[in-house]
């Protein structure tokens, strides 16, 4: 299967506006794609989006295939398939929940880090995208990326609140990881939840980030 999609992600980047400085190299998994792109983990768009239902399906059953359970086509990939899984992964739902409800209690969660942003695909997931990120979700960079991922696409002001609280609970406990957590991440989350009508879950964390930020820019003067 590793075979029928790399020509996708191979065209797919090779004629996308926001691609550039692309490279591809071999890895002990096979196919490496390396590349610049304005696109962001926590980004609407997605690399992916101007492809068919039917080539999207071929990318979400590759992704979701237990053989290529440790598939690495580069980060920057990944992460594109991630996000595909939230925004259309219901076109494979039941490959995607096959794959993924074991993972949960598997010793090997890494290996399914970024495709639990299947999770933010439907508000069917609500209950468990909540529980996943209250279990799972951590400063160090081992369990977030695809719980984001999940979270940003499924615009739930209930798993927003429950994420907003975690991240503020590592600030508070001082178990955040600055050098490890994705700074923007959190950053884009607060933008956007500023932006929420109502929305006051995050006030606490908004402090501690600025806070932080404050101190790396006199860091950096130094």
């Amino acid at each position: 299967m590793m075979k029928t999609i790399v020509p996708i992600v191979r065209k797919c980047l090779s004629s996308h506006s926001d691609v550039s400085c692309l490279s591809e190299s071999m890895d002990a998994y096979g196919n490496y794609f390396e590349f610049d792109s304005d696109v962001k983990m926590l980004d609407d768009r997605c690399l992916f989006d101007g492809l068919s239902k039917a080539v999207k399906k071929t990318l979400l059953r590759a992704f979701f295939a237990r053989e290529n359970m440790r598939m690495n086509l580069g980060w920057p990939i990944n992460v594109e398939l991630a996000k595909l899984a939230a925004k259309d992964g219901i076109l494979v739902r039941e490959e995607a929940e096959a794959f993924l409800d074991p993972c949960t209690l598997r010793e090997h969660w890494i290996d399914c880090v970024l495709r639990v942003g299947y999770w933010g695909s439907s508000l069917d997931y609500e209950s468990k995208l909540i529980n996943l990120i209250r279990e799972k979700a951590d400063a160090c960079g081992d369990g977030y990326d695809g719980l984001f991922v999940a979270t940003w696409f499924m615009r739930s002001t209930r798993v927003d609140e429950v994420l907003a609280k975690v991240m503020t609970e590592w600030f508070a406990d001082n178990k955040f990881d600055s050098a490890a957590c994705a700074l923007g991440d959190i950053g884009r989350f607060l933008d956007r939840w500023d932006r929420m009508k109502g929305f006051t879950a995050h006030c606490q964390l908004r402090k501690f980030y600025e806070s932080l930020m404050s101190r790396l820019d006199c860091d950096d003067e130094r």
